[in-house]
């Protein structure tokens, strides 16, 4: 039995919590004056080695420029003193799985016209009903 790679609801609902814990994480350990900020950055780095890996894991490559871009946005800010309080691993994760489940539904051969054209009430004739014979001869 082969299981699916897709990335789902439940699973962005996942990586969004724990993204969340890391930015409540780095908040809290900021509060620490000096040794606050250097152990913040090791956060970081840990949780975008996790984000990486679990991208992977589901065939979700970083190579695109637009998600090079968030990722590489988030990184820099959560370097940034006073400004990695800001939830931007959470905001960078939601970004990257959102244009990945996008991707999903769009096909690349295609310029960006859906895959089932069926599923999509708009790309049928205004005056044509759907009946079962007209269902079943297509």
């Amino acid at each position: 039995m082969e299981l699916e790679k897709n990335l789902n609801n439940t699973i962005i609902g996942f990586m969004v919590i724990v993204a969340l814990f890391f930015d409540a994480f780095q908040f809290l350990i900021n509060l620490i004056p000096i040794a606050g900020q250097l152990l913040a950055g090791g956060v970081e780095f840990v949780a975008f080695g996790i984000f990486y890996f679990w991208f992977k894991n589901y065939d979700v490559s970083f190579a695109t420029p637009k998600r090079a871009a968030l990722m590489t946005t988030s990184f820099i800010l959560e370097l940034v003193p006073f400004l990695n309080i800001l939830p931007s691993i959470t905001l960078a994760v939601l970004l990257v799985a959102l244009d990945a489940r996008i991707k999903d539904f769009i096909d690349p051969n295609t310029q960006n016209t859906p895959r089932s054209p069926r599923t999509f009430p708009e790309n049928r004739p205004r005056n044509q009903e759907l009946t079962n014979e007209s269902i079943n001869n297509k």
